[in-house]
């Protein structure tokens, strides 16, 4: 009867290629039982007993499992829907079952409730696997512990799932949650703590330290992404005043990381998580622009170690060597 339980919530709570398994599985084991009545009024003979008490409770469980499965059982199994039935007629049962539509009302109700459920813990994330910026919505991810379906992009071929849930920029990454999109990657990272708020906070609760996390994300967002670009897609002199700008930058955050771990203190934080997208590409700019980097900015160097040494930050990072070989690729297409 367990198993006949399990099958027949299945009806209801699933869809698909589960849903058509548990209808099959469920016919199946109704047919069994009904084998076992053979041409007997009841399970226990002319006598209603033990097995028929057991068994009555499912019937009116019935008209919810074929409307939300789709299925009928009477064609199947109808000497078993007699016995169903004849039950019925005896007054301890009639008084003692649910009306079935009361119970279809009820399965309705768990059914949205399920629905509900389920879509909540669906989490698409639309990215590029080299992208510095797709890396900090799966860091957020990852740190938060939450279970997501990675989707590649081919950014020279769209998909129209991503053209449809980012028609404005049209860019990655996108997080789709409960087939709801958001988009730009540190509004993704805030969207990601606020949601899934009881782990691993990644802003920090005060609000004026909240404020400055998200000024210095933005200066790096603004001071940091052209001279990092110019760096792999210039030369010459272009390149030496990108690289130029760069260190001047990345001075500016060392001293507002000063002696600590994290740019959160003691904790990985906000501005690590944005940081960690650039840090990632710390050896392609060194190569494509012929510098060093910790000569200059030796303490944003053990930062950015520390970081690429979290176990979500290993999870979600492409290789170094597949990120220089990227790199290069990309100075060829810009013909440098």
């Amino acid at each position: 009867m367990l198993l006949l339980f399990v099958c027949g919530r299945k009806t209801w709570a699933t869809k698909g290629e589960e849903l058509e398994e548990a209808k099959k599985e469920f016919i199946e084991i109704l047919k069994t039982l009904q084998s076992e009545l053979g041409d007997k009024p009841y399970f226990g003979g002319d006598r209603f007993g033990f097995v028929d008490i057991v068994l009555i409770g499912f019937y009116s469980w019935f008209p919810a499992y074929q409307r939300f499965g789709n299925f009928s059982i009477e064609p199947e199994c109808s000497k078993l829907m007699d016995w169903a039935k004849r039950c019925m007629e005896r007054e301890s049962v009639a008084m003692s079952l649910p009306d079935p539509d009361k119970v279809v009302g009820y399965v309705l109700q768990l059914k949205k409730l399920y629905d509900s459920a389920t879509m909540a813990e669906e989490v698409i994330l639309l990215d590029f696997w080299p992208s510095p910026f797709g890396v900090r919505a799966r860091i957020a991810l990852r740190e938060k512990g939450v279970e997501f379906e990675y989707r590649e992009e081919n950014l020279r071929d769209k998909s129209p799932l991503l053209l449809q849930m980012n028609p404005v920029h049209k860019k990655i990454p996108v997080l789709i949650h409960n087939g709801k999109p958001v988009c730009e990657s540190m509004n993704v990272v805030q969207y990601i703590d606020e949601v899934w708020s009881d782990r691993n906070p990644i802003l920090p609760s005060d609000p004026y330290q909240r404020a400055q996390a998200r000024f210095w994300v933005d200066f790096i967002d603004t001071k940091l992404y052209e001279p990092a670009d110019k760096i792999w897609s210039t030369k010459g002199e272009e390149q030496e005043t990108a690289k130029k700008k760069y260190i001047e930058v990345l001075k500016v955050l060392e001293s507002e990381l000063g002696d600590k771990p994290y740019f959160g203190g003691d904790n990985f934080g906000y501005v690590d998580i944005a940081m960690t997208g650039y840090y990632s590409w710390f050896e392609a700019s060194e190569k494509c622009g012929n510098f060093s980097i910790e000569p200059e900015c030796p303490t944003l160097m053990a930062s950015a170690r520390r970081c690429l040494q979290r176990e979500s930050v290993v999870n979600s990072l492409g290789d170094s060597e597949e990120i220089v070989a990227f790199a290069f690729k990309i100075r060829k297409i810009y013909c440098v």
